[in-house]
């Protein structure tokens, strides 16, 4: 990780910063990961478990969603000034965070296809740019990752507002498959090995599980799941 003099893109603070954080920040941060905090966690998904001998509730479903950790404290605070803010340089410590999970999912030998979920053309107005699509290109710097888009978001209405059947119902309304694949993508997608879905949030599931679907529908290599934060 490298380490150089420069502004915090959370406090605002000019001094020695690492992915765009300075070192107490991006320590906040650490603590609220899983992986600093949890007593046990299941070593597929990365989610907290009660005891190291528990059985994840993942076992016998799918997909299979990742986690870094739990949407509250400083992982929450990321994502609002990340979202609400508009501070594109906070991209680079999230994607920092989900870089270390994918080391440990599927490692660094192969190729990885990286496909953002697409935003709502109401938060790409508002924000000016899709905030996932960024952090797949921060993901895509090792050149082991393939940004890839896949997916394409229908309507403008945001889900998160929704109880779990309602965005159920509209998650399978709203993203589709992308109309056309040019050759580079083609090319892109046919050389990895595994497709990773990449979030910042997930409440229900119901995004993931629209969104793995329609790619395996295309794909019959291995497609994971990674979330920021579990709310």
């Amino acid at each position: 990780m490298d380490v150089e003099y420069g502004i915090c893109q959370a406090c605002g603070m000019y001094t020695l910063i690492q992915e765009n954080l300075c070192e107490v920040c991006w320590h906040d941060v650490l603590l609220s990961v899983y992986r600093t905090n949890a007593y046990a966690m299941c070593g597929e998904c990365g989610v907290p478990l009660l005891h190291e001998h528990s059985v994840c509730l993942h076992i016998g479903k799918s997909p299979m969603v990742n986690r870094i950790g739990s949407y509250s404290g400083n992982l929450k605070q990321l994502v609002v000034r990340y979202k609400k803010t508009g501070i594109r340089g906070l991209a680079k410590p999230i994607a920092a965070l989900m870089s270390r999970e994918i080391e440990r999912v599927v490692g660094n030998a192969n190729q990885v296809a990286i496909v953002p979920v697409p935003c709502s053309e109401r938060s790409r107005r508002t924000r000016g740019w899709d905030h996932m699509e960024l952090v797949g290109k921060e993901l895509c710097a090792n050149p082991k990752r393939m940004l890839i888009h896949l997916l394409e978001r229908q309507g403008s209405g945001e889900l998160k507002m929704l109880g779990r059947q309602q965005r159920k119902l509209e998650s399978t309304r709203s993203y589709v498959l992308k109309a056309r694949l040019d050759r580079n993508e083609l090319e892109l997608l046919d050389s990895c090995t595994t497709v990773l879905v990449i979030d910042d949030v997930m409440t229900t599931g119901s995004t993931f599980e629209t969104c793995i679907s329609l790619i395996a529908e295309i794909v019959d290599i291995p497609i994971l799941g990674l979330c920021l934060a579990m709310d």
